[in-house]
């Protein structure tokens, strides 16, 4: 990097181009379309014996071909944005006994609104993460608690959706052999909106009537154990068990509709062939709130691998396919659970352009 008296500057310019068959995720007359992104920013690195900090900054504007463009009413060249991102994390006593970890984050984001054709939906959130992290004897045993609070704000004519969140989290692991550790980790994570605006008018199917949905706070209590490190010097292994159970009320359910509950769970494996290639596979379930459906769970299977060659150039290619699962809209017994599922592949080629970069 740069130096600048005890700091060190990284300045940086991504570039890359993806092909989008939906952006909105639309139910009929979704367009596809070609997109090119630019993504200047630099990061800010201040390191000393008891204090670390690190700034970031990002602005990325993603411009959208409109190949095929019909009419207004399909019209992708009206998603092209602008979005904008900084955060700052910083570690305290890191040679004490309990050193503190601390991270501020704002991002301003523009993305494709759901089941439109040219629409975008913007939204700042602004986040921080509090920790600390205690060592007691020899560091094999080592306990982490945290608490994140964020807001996530949208303009007034979508302020149904501005929610505030908070997540504590508590975690223990107990390194048993030098490269290979035991956990066990619990969590409570509170999603709840600022506004009582109704989000969505449907009419109802047994009558001329018509229902208004409010979004609905929610919240979630979440507990795994398992088993992380390195099984052999080329295979990296990661193992979470665990269940999740969300706290609504009967009001906030649908007739029929019980608390999302069941377990929960993460498989990854990681194989380094060799010291230039990884390869990387695995799944991994979730329970987490959403917006007008009350709650999302995500089972998601992914494949991985990354390349380096001569120590300047670096490839990767990364997939995945998520089948997500919503709660009911809080109106009649006679609306069904909405699914959904998004492929996703990446493909990245990147060189190291001098030694100071």
């Amino acid at each position: 990097g740069i130096l600048i008296g005890d700091a060190r500057l990284h300045p940086f310019l991504d570039f890359h181009t993806n092909f989008v068959s939906n952006p909105n995720r639309a139910s009929t007359g979704g367009q596809s379309d070609l997109a090119l992104t630019v993504r200047p920013g630099f990061n800010l690195e201040l390191t000393g014996s008891g204090t670390e900090l690190f700034f970031t900054t990002n602005a990325g504007y993603k411009h959208y071909l409109g190949l095929n463009d019909q009419d207004n009413s399909a019209v992708t060249s009206n998603l092209s944005r602008l979005n904008v991102g900084a955060a700052l994390e910083a570690k305290f006593l890191k040679q004490g006994s309990l050193p503190l970890n601390l991270k501020i984050e704002f991002l301003h984001d523009e993305t494709p609104r759901n089941q439109t054709l040219n629409q975008k939906l913007t939204h700042n959130m602004i986040s921080s993460n509090l920790g600390f992290d205690a060592k007691p004897g020899g560091g094999a045993l080592k306990f982490t608690l945290n608490y994140k609070p964020s807001i996530d704000l949208y303009p007034e004519a979508d302020e149904a959706l501005t929610t505030h969140r908070h997540v504590a989290s508590f975690k223990t692991l107990w390194k048993f052999l030098p490269k290979t550790a035991t956990f066990f980790e619990t969590s409570f994570d509170a999603l709840m909106y600022l506004s009582d605006t109704p989000v969505l008018s449907v009419d109802n199917t047994d009558d001329t009537s018509t229902t208004t949905v409010v979004n609905q706070d929610i919240q979630f209590f979440n507990v795994y154990t398992g088993l992380t490190g390195s099984i052999t010097e080329k295979f990296r292994v990661l193992l979470r068990l665990g269940y999740g159970q969300a706290l609504l009320t009967e009001t906030q359910l649908a007739t029929g509709e019980s608390n999302p509950a069941g377990f929960l769970g993460q498989v990854d494996l990681k194989f380094k062939s060799s010291n230039n290639i990884v390869i990387g596979a695995g799944f991994n379930r979730t329970l987490s709130g959403a917006a007008l459906y009350k709650y999302m769970i995500d089972n998601n299977i992914y494949l991985s691998s990354k390349a380096t060659l001569a120590r300047r150039w670096g490839f990767s290619v990364k997939g995945s396919v998520s089948m997500l699962e919503y709660g009911k809209l809080s109106i009649d017994s006679t609306d069904t659970n909405r699914s959904d599922t998004m492929i996703r592949v990446e493909a990245v080629a990147s060189v190291a352009v001098t030694d100071w970069f």
